[in-house]
């Protein structure tokens, strides 16, 4: 019984040795065919390298827009870039901006967007209860982009 084991673990062992050499010679193989490809295309690798690097980046694969689904490549890039061109634009002087209520007035008036979204006031005990749930000792998690500056 014993030897059995032993004899199965050699198996198994030297099975997964041939699998992984044989995954190592397929990734080269596959990186090799796609250099050839595109030198015998373009004359160059900068674009093999890339599809090399993006290998296993998933784009998104549908995207609905104004109730219309886009399954495009080109078509979800141009919703995207319309999209983030519309949220990062100036606004028109007769455009409104959004209003915060000045802290002096204690005000309890919800805060409006341009679309008349109301946006609720934050209450004393959400930013009490959250100030506990904080441990004790411990800086809160900085923001990537405040640390790089």
């Amino acid at each position: 019984m014993e030897k059995d084991k032993k004899e199965n673990q050699k198996q198994i062992n030297n099975l997964s040795k041939q699998i992984r050499e044989s995954m190592r010679k397929d990734r080269k193989y596959r990186r090799i065919q796609t250099l050839e490809n595109h030198i015998s295309r373009t004359g160059g690798t900068r674009k093999a390298l890339k599809e090399l690097r993006e290998q296993g980046k998933e784009w998104i694969p549908k995207l609905t827009d104004k109730n219309m689904s886009s399954t495009s490549r080109r078509k979800i890039q141009n919703i995207a870039t319309n999209y983030y061109r519309l949220l990062y634009k100036e606004h028109s002087p007769n455009q409104p901006k959004i209003q915060l209520p000045d802290r002096e007035s204690n005000s309890t008036q919800n805060c409006m967007m341009e679309d008349s979204e109301v946006i609720p006031e934050i209450l004393v005990s959400e930013v009490e209860k959250s100030i506990k749930s904080q441990k004790m000792e411990k800086p809160p998690v900085q923001i990537k982009s405040q640390t790089n500056s």
